[in-house]
């Protein structure tokens, strides 16, 4: 039996976005709003899930998926600010989500729920780049969780150089050493035009190579991106 997990419920749950249907399930995504992070949650127990994604959307969106199958139907999909995962689900692991998360957002904070504390565990998250945390989570464990989740602020260039908006958010990106394909999952646009964008983004700097980038990242102002 899965222990139940320890949250408030204050709070209206929102409707609405896309859906995507995985193992005869539809699970409904949060529709996107401006400056508000979006979390995927995985969690078999319709309890507990719907419980933890009350709690959670006082303060972000929130898409919940069941089971290994729709979580990877909505990160395939969807661009996740944070991704909280139980380890017991029915079929693979939650630690196989986390894994195949890992294999397309290796920077986006994750936590790993557990009501069994084993050691092995402990060190496979910490392996997986994610928090580790025992049942039951209280509301204020989750708050910290989402505070530690927040984007930290993108730099942007000197405005002496034009670079466009769609540039701007571009270096930042690149400044923090986002690959092409990481920068085109945040940003939604493909490989390709990401590659467009660095091209003209190294001919306005004057520099040969995407690892000068950081060197001006230091002399623009900065903003919170997306």
């Amino acid at each position: 039996m899965k222990a139940a997990k320890e949250a408030t419920e204050p709070g209206t749950p929102s409707e609405g976005g896309t859906r995507f249907k995985a193992s005869g399930h539809r699970i409904r995504a949060a529709a996107p709003l401006a400056g508000r992070p979006q979390f995927l949650l995985v969690e078999d127990n319709e309890g507990v899930g719907k419980t933890l994604k009350k709690t959670l959307e006082q303060w972000v969106g929130v898409t919940w998926a069941r089971n290994y199958d729709e979580a990877v139907a909505a990160f395939s999909n969807e661009v996740f600010s944070a991704l909280i995962t139980d380890v017991r689900l029915e079929g693979p692991s939650g630690f196989e989500v986390l894994a195949k998360f890992r294999q397309m957002y290796p920077r986006v904070p994750a936590m790993v729920l557990t009501a069994y504390f084993e050691e092995g565990d402990s060190i496979r998250a910490c392996e997986l780049g994610s928090q580790y945390v025992a049942k039951p989570i209280t509301t204020l464990g989750l708050q910290r969780f989402i505070e530690e989740a927040k984007p930290a602020p993108l730099p942007l260039p000197p405005p002496s150089l034009g670079l466009s908006p769609a540039e701007q958010r571009i270096f930042g990106l690149l400044a923090r050493r986002f690959s092409n394909t990481e920068v085109a999952r945040t940003l939604g646009i493909s490989v390709e035009t990401v590659k467009s964008h660095v091209k003209a983004i190294l001919a306005k700097l004057g520099v040969e190579s995407r690892t000068e980038i950081p060197n001006y990242a230091g002399r623009g102002r900065t903003r919170i991106p997306l």
